[in-house]
């Protein structure tokens, strides 16, 4: 057994562990996926390499991988009812920059929820970057105004990491519009948007006084 690096990923797994017959096993990986949401994995890999090894090389799994990655090709229909159970036994592999390729192709491919929503829940553990985690949400939302789930994520980002009060304050909008809000989202809603026009009025009072400034010069 050796150590090497994973090659062709830009995930934040280094290293690797290779067994024998070649299987690639991640135990930090194995963790990671055991913690995705359930919808997306609801199985969790087994953690012992022995017994990773061993599902990997079954003919059955080997054989469901081949046939699953043969209907990419078909009709979008069926592709797209195909996505969801290929990028589960891919991420059973290990294979997750093919799972996130195969799904950025059917995202560029039909416009549909579900590989939004893979891409989003795969890019939150794998790829997290915060500008694309956060247009990836936005196209949900633009699909499916309702999903409050994804809402709240952005809400979140705009509190952690600085996500646009303007962006957000379109994103509410969206959903109210569609959907009968919970509560907690008029009140994000309410403030958010008082927020917004303070600083709109802020940004005017700065405005006047400069204009007033130039003139007595």
């Amino acid at each position: 057994m050796v150590l090497r690096p994973l090659i062709g990923s830009n995930t934040r797994f280094c290293l690797v562990r290779v067994l024998k017959d070649g299987v690639a096993f991640d135990p930090a990986l194995t963790k990671i996926l055991g913690d995705m949401d359930p919808w997306l994995l609801p199985l969790k890999p087994p953690e012992d390499h022995d017994c990773h090894r061993k599902i990997v090389n079954d003919s059955y799994y080997k054989d469901a991988v081949e046939y699953m990655r043969l209907t990419m090709q078909s009709p979008r229909y069926v592709s797209l009812a195909a996505l969801h159970p290929l990028v589960q036994l891919l991420l059973i592999g290990g294979l997750v920059d093919e799972a996130m390729k195969v799904v950025e192709e059917m995202w560029n491919k039909v416009h549909d929820i579900k590989p939004f929503r893979i891409k989003a829940a795969m890019m939150e553990k794998f790829h997290h970057n915060n500008d694309l985690l956060a247009k990836c949400y936005e196209d949900i939302l633009k699909i499916d105004p309702s999903c409050v789930t994804t809402l709240k994520k952005l809400i979140a980002m705009s509190k952690e990491v600085g996500y646009s009060r303007e962006s957000l304050i379109e994103m509410i909008a969206l959903h109210v519009e569609a959907s009968f809000p919970e509560p907690l989202i008029w009140k994000e809603f309410a403030e958010v948007l008082i927020l917004f026009f303070e600083n709109v009025s802020m940004l005017q009072r700065i405005w006047r006084r400069r204009e007033s400034a130039n003139i007595l010069c």
